[in-house]
């Protein structure tokens, strides 16, 4: 995933109603459906879901608890000319402005 919607919800709903809503209000919001969910591994607590609405749940400890990360998975070649256009980018030194 390369940009997507953080969602912070620590209500008393269980996890699926959680994910449920972050995927909601992001198809609301941006007018496509993600394709998966971050989520740290103790706000998923052992919970055997893999999928919810649709969406690929994830377990990652770069996201906080109580914390959904959700959006659109990159797929194959394109994935790969997104890094191949971030570090060509990065690879090319900044231009000098004429004093």
């Amino acid at each position: 995933m390369d940009t997507g919607m953080l969602w912070f919800d620590d209500g008393p709903q269980g996890l699926k109603d959680k994910v449920a809503r972050a995927v909601s209000f992001y198809a609301t919001k941006y007018g496509r459906a993600p394709t998966v969910c971050l989520v740290h591994p103790a706000t998923r607590a052992g919970a055997e879901l893999t999928n919810v609405s649709g969406v690929v749940l994830r377990e990652t400890h770069a996201i906080l608890p109580n914390h959904f990360l959700v959006g659109i998975e990159e797929q194959g070649a394109g994935k790969a000319e997104k890094q191949n256009a971030r570090k060509a980018r990065s690879e090319t030194p900044a231009k000098k402005k004429a004093a």
